[in-house]
């Protein structure tokens, strides 16, 4: 796994560099370090906007008694976003812009709540289960946590 990702960096890194001298080319060197420090200020600025916009519209929805979900994924998504459009490089760029578009938010949300479901049904919503299944009772005695499954059944 960490190899896999190591090599994503590297190979994206190397892309990143690539597309960046290709506009250089085109457009020049000095206008090309200005668009990429003007996609990073967006980007900044995205992830502020997202950032207070998420935790305001959760303390709204817990304020109407709603299940905040929507508004915390929407809030994860604006984030990612912004840090891709942070990060100097016109692919990450290109990836940030597309997760502010509403349609590709509106997948992206699906796809996560589904994932998430799926994974609390099934009793892996953390990575951490496994390792605490010890449980100290209200007597002191240590007990066993059944397993999801077992309380499904």
């Amino acid at each position: 796994m960490f190899l896999a990702f190591f090599v994503l960096l590297i190979v994206g890194a190397a892309a990143e560099l690539y597309v960046a001298l290709q506009v250089a080319h085109q457009i020049g060197a000095l206008e090309t370090v200005f668009v990429l420090v003007g996609l990073g200020l967006f980007g900044a600025w995205v992830i502020r906007r997202a950032g207070m916009g998420a935790i305001a519209r959760t303390f709204a929805s817990l304020a109407e008694g709603r299940s905040p979900t929507d508004d915390m994924i929407n809030g994860g998504l604006g984030f990612a976003a912004g840090l891709l459009l942070f990060i100097p490089g016109f692919i990450s760029a290109a990836f940030g812009a597309l997760f502010l578009l509403p349609p590709i938010r509106a997948l992206l949300r699906s796809t996560i709540r589904t994932r998430v479901k799926r994974r609390i049904d099934a009793g892996r919503a953390s990575r951490f289960g496994p390792r605490f299944g010890t449980v100290i009772n209200t007597e002191g005695r240590a007990t066993r946590r059944p397993s999801r499954q077992s309380e499904l059944e």
